[in-house]
């Protein structure tokens, strides 16, 4: 007995082309839905005359006030100090080394460096460079309305 051949079936061309990869397409980028930011909560008011302050009061009922920082002097150490109508350190509320040009909010919740509430009044924001003060920001909080 002869031993069988294999012998392939003769194929249409169009089944013998190799598929032609289709690139899907991408969705289309959707827009990306953000929680509106919060405005800040302080308003500004002519600085008392003669409170050594420059610039505007920061005026606020709601806690807690932000206060817009930017540290356009350089690097350095940056401290932003709380304190009181009598110059009484109340809280330090930013102390960071700043190695670029930036800018942040810095927030004050009205309480001192043990987490206490301090009283409604008149009270500044003391900004300094490595030790030399930059400025100082008058903060009057009273009650809500």
């Amino acid at each position: 007995a002869r031993p069988r051949r294999f012998t392939p079936t003769p194929v249409p061309p169009t089944e013998t082309a190799t598929p032609i990869p289709v690139r899907k397409k991408r969705p289309a980028a959707v827009p990306v839905k953000r929680k509106p930011v919060a405005a800040p909560t302080f308003t500004a008011v002519p600085a008392p005359s003669g409170s050594g302050a420059s610039g505007s009061v920061i005026a606020f009922s709601s806690l807690p006030v932000n206060i817009d920082a930017s540290f356009g002097d350089g690097p350095g150490v940056y401290q932003c100090e709380i304190v009181d109508s009598q110059g009484n350190h109340v809280n330090t509320v930013f102390n960071k080394r700043v190695s670029f040009e930036k800018q942040t909010w810095i927030s004050w919740d009205a309480t001192n460096d043990q987490g206490q509430q301090v009283r409604y009044g008149m009270y500044y924001a003391v900004f300094t460079k490595d030790g030399k003060l930059i400025r100082k920001i008058p903060l009057n909080w009273g009650r809500p309305q």
